[in-house]
């Protein structure tokens, strides 16, 4: 996991601390006129600024990992702890400030690296207290009292991480449930966008063809049913009209997000069938080791959902003058595993997350294909899988639950 931001802002409280620690340095030696410590906590400073420079240069270019932030914070825990040292110890008034870098790794950092910023604060402390003068631990029975803030420390520790961490991670769930529904809702918005417009384009079409079946009756009639011509033109408005009432219940279908079961066999079937026909210079393999008596949820979308996935597979090995497609079928963990296989140069690796899951650029358009499949297949309670194979092209996995 890298990102940039929270290592960005560490930075720049760093700097602001850094800021803050020299002025009051500088305040307290002329204002009390102290001179035994100066030069330490002086000597600390500069060089917790020559490490935030370091840093600043280092993550200018890369990402901070989670390794990285938790070194920077422990960092940040042991200069704090040395400035305390030469400062008074535990008997600081700003002990406390050793909470803020635990409070920053609990909005940053696991569990993990939490617990271990989490005991080397308390290390720090504990040896702050330790290390205490002879002479303040006794000073009017000091000892229990600095016991006593030792274990608040510990507790306030605790009680601050855990707290934190625990807000931190209840804030993102939330708010990766409010990104699926905005997700699910574009996705639905998108489909229903699709079915209107295919509702439109059957609404034009329907009058045009409607006129031509005026004009075959009217000749028909004068012509006569012998004629050749005649003949021959009857043959296309049918199917014409077949394919307009195919797309008019499609779009019915879209529209009304209508699913039933099919036969696993059944589907299959349509889906080589259509293969062959879209894609006859390719050469499809179909490998089924599913039951064939097995069913699914079917909806209008989804074998154009398949048709699109091998779409992309064909389009992939055309670049490289490949032309095989393999198509293995087979059950999992009561799903129904459709893997395409193709012999292309694979997906690109910055763009692998994020195909199928949001329209993005791409050689040949905005990957809408995989968008729309994917968001056919979540509608049916299933998901797709997309990754590269070493030196054999790109594997695509539709996962659907069986009946």
């Amino acid at each position: 996991m890298a990102y940039r931001k929270p290592i960005s802002r560490l930075l720049f409280l760093r700097t602001v601390s850094i800021a803050i620690q020299l002025l009051t340095v500088i305040v307290m030696h002329f204002s009390i006129g102290t001179h035994d410590y100066i030069g330490a906590l002086l000597l600390i400073i500069a060089f917790e600024t020559l490490f935030n420079l370091s840093s600043i240069v280092y993550f200018a270019r890369l990402n901070a990992t989670n390794f990285a932030l938790a070194l920077q914070i422990l960092a940040d825990i042991s200069f704090l702890s040395l400035l305390l040292f030469y400062s008074g110890g535990a008997t600081n008034a700003f002990v406390s400030l050793l909470l803020l870098p635990l409070i920053i790794a609990a909005v940053c950092l696991p569990l993990s690296w939490l617990a271990l910023c989490s005991m080397t604060a308390v290390g720090f402390y504990t040896l702050l207290v330790i290390n205490m003068p002879a002479h303040d631990l006794h000073h009017m029975d000091m000892q229990e009292h600095f016991l006593g803030m030792w274990i608040n420390f510990v507790l306030s520790a605790l009680v601050v991480t855990t707290t934190i961490s625990a807000l931190v991670k209840a804030n993102a769930n939330k708010e990766k449930q409010m990104a699926l529904q905005r997700e699910e809702t574009l996705r639905s918005e998108q489909l229903m966008a699709l079915g209107t417009a295919a509702a439109q384009v059957t609404h034009h079409l329907a009058t045009p063809i409607a006129n031509l079946q005026m004009l075959y009756e009217d000749l028909l009639d004068e012509l006569g049913n012998d004629n050749a011509l005649l003949k021959e033109m009857a043959v296309p408005l049918s199917q014409c009209n077949q394919q307009l009432s195919y797309f008019r219940n499609y779009a019915s279908e879209i529209k009304d997000n209508a699913q039933a079961p099919i036969l696993v066999s059944t589907l299959l079937s349509e889906f080589h069938d259509a293969c062959l026909l879209h894609f006859p210079e390719q050469h499809i393999e179909l490998i089924n080791e599913s039951d064939t008596t097995t069913e699914i949820l079917t909806d209008g979308l989804l074998l154009s959902a398949l048709i699109n996935v091998v779409q992309n597979a064909v389009d992939a090995n055309k670049h490289v003058n490949k032309n095989k497609v393999v198509i293995r079928v087979f059950e999992f963990s009561n799903r129904l595993n459709i893997e395409i296989t193709d012999e292309g140069n694979g997906f690109d690796l910055e763009l692998l997350d994020s195909l199928g899951h949001e329209t993005i650029k791409s050689q040949k358009g905005m990957g809408i294909a995989l968008f729309l499949s994917n968001t056919t297949v979540n509608k049916l309670g299933g998901e797709i899988r997309i990754e590269n194979i070493n030196n054999a092209g790109a594997k695509v996995t539709v996962r659907l639950p069986l009946i």
